[in-house]
């Protein structure tokens, strides 16, 4: 049973990786070196560029809600234009038909 118990651990702390939150990307953008990310009534948000120049930012402290961003990639010479970005973070509804059957 001790065995079982520490596979199960193990496969969960190996795939831990993959229950990461889903992250904002873009394509690789030469010259690059960090991104700004802004939204209405929010403190930007300035995070490094990925060594090839694309961003990954993660999402996961997002509140709940429809959300207007606009991201400029910037370097030494200054920022590009923004782009903009929306989208809206909801939890699933409640669970119907909950119930067990049998085999």
């Amino acid at each position: 049973m001790r065995k079982v118990i520490i596979g199960v651990l193990a496969i969960l702390l190996l795939s831990a990786p993959g229950w990461a939150a889903p992250f904002l990307v873009c394509d690789p953008q030469a010259g690059v070196e960090s991104y700004i990310i802004s939204e209405e009534g929010q403190p930007d948000i300035t995070t490094p560029a990925e060594e090839d120049g694309s961003i990954k930012y993660d999402m996961a402290s997002v509140a709940e809600g429809t959300h207007l961003w606009s991201v400029k990639a910037c370097n030494a010479w200054g920022c590009s234009a923004p782009s903009p970005f929306g989208f809206t973070k909801s939890l699933p509804t409640g669970l119907q038909n909950v119930r067990i059957e049998g085999a």
